[in-house]
């Protein structure tokens, strides 16, 4: 059985700074999407710096800005309140004479404060609303009454209050679970990209148990972010394959992949019109399944034909014409003969906890810029994990669909590599004992 997602995306190359940065109109939805790992001002780094000092521009300013803090992801009233604490910290480090509080909305208090008018009047002073990291099931069972036999959703004055907040012109935040939260059907609740692959992800209301295969919540998130399902720490934790399965599964076109300490700007100021632009450290994949081809004849699930977009710093993506934007600064990436590509066996940089991270941190991003500065057309990775079987992903500069490489130095520094039409195929490929076993069993 196969099935196809017709079109593909094209490209432009923004001409002037003053042309194409991204302006907030009289009026606007506004969200701030950092994919986690969001770095504080003490820690002096600039990208992190960069996007606390976006959210507060976006908010009119210092002296205008009204921002509410919600930690309703975390996982305990003692971490709920300690996160509250650290963002109050770190907006009144960058700016003492700021209003920033915090709402005390979370897992402790949020079944008997739904509707609570004290908290609903809070909101409806801030001009701002930040969603921490932490769980994003518990954001959702927190602003919402889901009913797991009927699989039905009922909204809570909270969240009413949010979402009016919001159509009025209110900029709302997150970071990690407080990102994925904005989405609209399906959120991401759990999983990694190697199960993601040899297994369907399962539907789920609430929290689904702590583990690698992929869950999603069918009824979606806050819906704020209606155009494609969002992810985060998308290339630190390889994150590509669950996102791509979980798309194809439920054939939505497109999907968003947040890096760490890094931000998403969208700007949505009429119903029919939004701007994407990308600030930060790392950056956006953008991931078009229009055209994928997926297989299931086989034993393992296939796909080919994704088109890939990465968008670092200043780079837009317009969701209306599916273009992308590189920003002014940027250059074609010249490729290179003698360029030599990186050897990738953790594909999908596997992901082992919180507490132990991963080693193999972005492989999947590597292996593609690698290619762009290459001369090479093709190039493949594969997973670490082998039993019962071996993925590979190849990559293709397809001539066909126009792949482009743009490359700048960002403020620290460091190299920033962009590129768009990159064609991505995942495969299973049997290892050799894994051959020679049914070679055996059919020599009988």
């Amino acid at each position: 059985m196969f099935y196809r997602f017709p079109g593909f995306a094209v490209v432009l190359v923004c001409l002037t700074l003053i042309s194409c940065s991204l302006s907030t109109p009289a009026w606007a939805r506004t969200l701030v999407l950092v994919g986690g790992g969001w770095q504080w001002p003490t820690t002096g780094d600039r990208d992190g710096i960069a996007i606390y000092q976006k959210v507060v521009q976006l908010a009119g300013g210092a002296e205008t800005a009204k921002i509410g803090i919600f930690t309703t992801a975390q996982t305990s009233v003692k971490n709920a309140e300690a996160s509250g604490e650290f963002y109050l910290k770190n907006f009144r480090d960058l700016y003492p004479n700021i209003d920033v509080k915090w709402i005390p909305f979370h897992l402790g208090n949020c079944q008997a404060k739904k509707n609570n008018l004290e908290l609903t009047s809070l909101m409806k002073t801030r001009n701002a609303f930040v969603f921490s990291g932490g769980d994003q099931a518990l954001i959702i069972s927190c602003f919402f009454e889901e009913n797991t036999t009927t699989q039905t959703r009922t909204e809570s004055q909270i969240f009413q209050t949010l979402k009016q907040q919001y159509e009025q012109g209110s900029v709302v935040v997150g970071t990690s679970a407080g990102t994925t939260a904005q989405t609209g059907i399906p959120m991401i609740t759990e999983g990694e990209s190697y199960e993601a692959l040899l297994k369907s992800p399962l539907p789920f209301l609430g929290s689904p148990p702590r583990t690698r295969i992929p869950y999603y919540n069918p009824l979606g998130g806050f819906n704020f972010f209606s155009y494609g399902i969002l992810d985060t720490h998308f290339s630190q934790r390889g994150r590509q394959g669950r996102l791509i399965r979980l798309a194809a599964d439920l054939s939505v076109p497109l999907a968003f992949g947040i890096d760490q300490n890094t931000a998403l700007i969208v700007i949505d100021s009429t119903e029919s019109q939004a701007s994407l632009e990308v600030i930060g450290e790392h950056g956006v994949s953008v991931l078009n399944l229009r055209a994928a081809t997926v297989s299931t004849t086989e034993r393992y699930w296939s796909i080919s034909e994704v088109l890939m977009s990465y968008l670092t710093a200043g780079d837009q993506y317009n969701l209306q014409t599916q273009t992308v934007i590189f920003a002014s600064d940027k250059r074609p990436i010249t490729c290179q003969k003698q360029y030599l590509i990186s050897e990738v066996s953790d594909i999908f940089s596997t992901f082992e906890s919180d507490d132990l991270g991963t080693e193999n941190s972005g492989q999947f991003i590597t292996l593609a810029t690698d290619l762009f500065r290459s001369c090479e057309t093709i190039v493949t990775g594969s997973t670490s994990t082998t039993n019962p079987i071996v993925f590979e992903v190849e990559l293709q500069k397809n001539y066909r669909i126009n792949p482009l490489g743009y490359q700048s130095v960002n403020q620290t520094g460091k190299q920033n590599y962009s590129f768009t039409n990159l064609e991505v195929s995942i495969i299973p490929r049997s290892e050799p004992w894994l051959l020679q076993m049914y070679q055996d069993y059919f020599a009988r």
